[in-house]
């Protein structure tokens, strides 16, 4: 197959161009030529070694599209420079959520670009059952963006969100904002952003938010009964992974609403008002990753939406300059919704 570049992270903060042997697809398994790749949250933590479920030496990489490159033995629905995405959950298909078709909180998940071998990379192997084709008409940067949209679909599915909504959008970064284009695509009425940084609001409106509040400027409670009345919100997308956010949805919600937990913590966290979860019978819902469902809705509101969705790329490197990227992602954090690594 010949030789291809991947940026290996061998220890926190060292990335290491190396060239290797691209290896063949078995049975089961295509080759595809990556295209983009996102940055995503989870990359940076991996980069400074606090991730508490990725490891170096890693390539990582998770959020990508590209073209297919060859295809093992077996394998018979894609062609040879079919545009695709991959969906890089990889599981046992063994445990009990798996037989009872919640892959998605596999007992024993691995993770391309996590726990498997990444996309930080010209080309990759996967299994071709992770492998979903996307429309030839569609442009990467909006590929690229399937895997956090995803996120995002998966959340609002989470919530059994109905028709008319009213919604909260706690942190707007790129799993916020897409978050939020979810539930609007979705059947949503009113959504409210929330964001100490105007600029991202500015985006949030952009992505069809109808009102924004920034709470360091202006007081929450008063933005939301002006945008929804007092009936208030009846879900909250936490999605800043910020303690002071998930307790503030907590303590703004109204009786029977429900908040999902979108954001990753990392360490742990405090909710303060328990008692208010118990007595105001509030709904906490977690959600993890998406499902292939997920995945496809994903695509669909990419390649049908006219929002200016391409807009939440603001950074883009090639893969000789990701060690440079990931500096500037530490340095100028507050200026970035979405990096990419271009690797045409």
């Amino acid at each position: 197959m010949g030789k291809i570049l991947r940026a290996n992270l061998i220890e926190p903060e060292k990335f290491v161009l190396e060239q290797v042997e691209a290896r063949s697809p078995g049975a089961g398994e295509v080759l595809v030529k990556v295209k983009l790749c996102g940055i995503c949250g989870s990359d940076i933590h991996a980069y400074h070694g606090t991730h508490a479920f990725i490891d170096c030496p890693i390539v990582l990489g998770h959020e990508f599209a590209g073209t297919v490159g060859a295809l093992g033995e077996g394998v018979d629905a894609f062609e040879v420079g079919q545009k695709v995405v991959v969906e890089p959950s990889l599981v046992c298909g063994e445990c009990y959520n798996c037989k009872t078709g919640r892959y998605n909180v596999c007992e024993n998940l691995k993770v391309v670009g996590c726990q498997d071998t990444g996309a930080y990379a010209q080309s990759i192997v996967v299994p071709a059952a992770k492998v979903i084709p996307i429309p030839e008409d569609m442009e990467y940067d909006r590929a690229a963006l399937v895997e956090p949209l995803a996120v995002g679909v998966h959340a609002v599915h989470r919530a059994r969100m109905e028709e008319g909504a009213r919604v909260l959008v706690f942190g707007v970064g790129p799993i916020g904002l897409l978050t939020l284009v979810a539930a609007k695509s979705m059947g949503a009425g009113k959504v409210l952003a929330v964001d100490v940084l105007d600029s991202r609001l500015e985006l949030a409106k952009q992505m069809g938010a109808d009102a924004v509040c920034n709470p360091t400027k202006q007081d929450l409670l008063g933005a939301i009964t002006e945008v929804f009345g007092p009936e208030r919100a009846d879900i909250s997308f936490e999605c800043s992974a910020s303690e002071p956010a998930l307790n503030q949805a907590i303590d703004l919600a109204r009786k029977g609403a429900t908040i999902v937990q979108v954001g990753c913590f990392g360490p742990p966290v405090t909710i303060k008002n328990m008692s208010y979860i118990q007595e105001h019978e509030l709904m906490i819902v977690g959600t993890m990753m998406y499902m292939q469902p997920d995945y496809q809705e994903a695509i669909d509101i990419l390649h049908n939406s006219r929002l200016p969705l391409e807009v939440l790329i603001t950074h883009r490197f090639s893969l000789e300059e990701v060690a440079e990227a990931f500096r500037m992602l530490d340095e100028e954090k507050a200026k970035v919704i979405k990096a990419v690594i271009d690797i045409s």
